[in-house]
């Protein structure tokens, strides 16, 4: 057993530290509150209140203000309601979003002992900067990734491979809250912590496919601290294309 670890400390020396990329809304932050009031807004300001009461916000967090806007509301008025509800959010979400309990002590730690850290979301990135700082966070994310660096209004699979791409990092821990992202990040080859901030996803995360699942930010530390378990893993780069034949 004695051989085995010093086999995989020698591995893990040579590899180096992992990048460390945090999903923004629900791990970081607790933004969920926030976004509910912004929709709460939206919808009653459209005459819609009655929708929205009757709707399942269970994962509101996984999907873009597009995405769920373009339900209730024609195509027509859909860029009005999706610019008041950013509008709303601009001016109401430092007071209504707060850190995770561990969130700040975690980025702390990480940048003491020199890992890459990204954080990446589906957010207008101008937007996740302003948060970050006035959290005190921003000085410890090496890389940061919103909307307009994807060029997508949601995060996805090259979100996290651009990341990883900055941060020079052929292997990867992905911490997030959301099913959709951890779906991505598998595809990726990230080794998955999944944040546990509510417990009636916890099969959701389960069966998303999950390394490993916590409620506590605390233990992703510990977890980095023991056997480094990501290097089961490794990024997957997509195969380049294949130039189309001339005419």
């Amino acid at each position: 057993m004695e051989k085995t670890d010093k086999k995989l400390k020698k591995l893990a020396k040579k590899a180096g530290k992992p990048a460390v990329l945090f999903d923004f809304d629900g791990t970081l932050m607790d933004s969920e509150p926030a976004v509910m009031a912004s929709y709460r807004h939206v919808y009653a300001k459209y005459g819609k209140a009655d929708v929205f009461e009757q709707a399942d916000w269970s994962n509101v967090l996984d999907y873009t203000a597009e995405e769920i806007l373009s339900k209730d509301f024609p195509e027509e008025s859909l860029r009005e309601t999706i610019d008041e509800f950013r509008s709303y959010q601009r001016y109401h979400l430092r007071d209504l979003i707060q850190p995770r309990k561990g969130a700040l002590d975690l980025l702390k730690w990480l940048k003491k002992e020199g890992y890459p850290v990204g954080v990446i979301s589906a957010r207008e990135r101008t937007s996740l900067v302003e948060l970050l700082q006035s959290a005190g966070m921003m000085q410890y994310a090496d890389v940061v990734i919103g909307q307009y660096d994807s060029g997508k209004g949601q995060q996805d699979l090259k979100d996290i491979l651009m990341a990883c791409r900055l941060l020079k990092s052929k292997y990867c821990v992905f911490v997030s809250c959301s099913t959709t992202n951890i779906l991505a990040a598998r595809t990726a080859g990230a080794f998955i912590i999944g944040y546990l901030a509510n417990k009636k996803k916890t099969q959701e995360l389960v069966e998303a496919g999950t390394d490993f699942l916590t409620a506590d930010l605390k233990q992703v530390e510990k977890l980095l601290k023991g056997e480094p378990l990501w290097l089961a893993y490794e990024i997957i780069e997509p195969a380049p294309e294949e130039e189309a034949p001339a005419e």
